[in-house]
């Protein structure tokens, strides 16, 4: 298989039983192989990711590392340390909402009487 048809057999999306899509799955593992290399990647661990495609897919080295900047090229760079922070906060600060409690026994379960 070239590079290219490594890349797009564990990218494409699979006819699932229940009538949706799902993502080719490793055999050993049962995870999505994209989602795996994913990890990895994001991981800093691209060598890893590199043997990982080559033992999946049985090929030479080359054509492993060919796939792996293919897949790199498609999902571009990983997430900065900036990145996760800022993302962390904006996500955190959503969950972190006013809501009124009870000062008695700190329930948020209360209601607004008008008199």
């Amino acid at each position: 298989m070239t590079p290219q048809e490594i890349h797009d057999d564990f990218s494409k999306l699979e006819r699932d039983p229940m009538g949706g899509y799902i993502w080719k799955k490793n055999q050993k593992t049962g995870r999505p192989i994209a989602t795996e290399i994913l990890e990895l990647y994001y991981a800093g661990k691209e060598e890893e990711a590199v043997q990982y495609i080559k033992e999946l897919y049985e090929c030479e080295e080359e054509v492993a590392r060919e796939v792996f900047k293919i897949y790199k090229r498609k999902i571009g760079e990983p997430p900065t340390p900036l990145m996760k922070a800022e993302a962390a906060a904006y996500f955190g600060g959503l969950y972190e909402k006013n809501v009124p409690k009870c000062p008695t026994c700190g329930s948020t379960n209360i209601k607004r009487y008008h008199q």
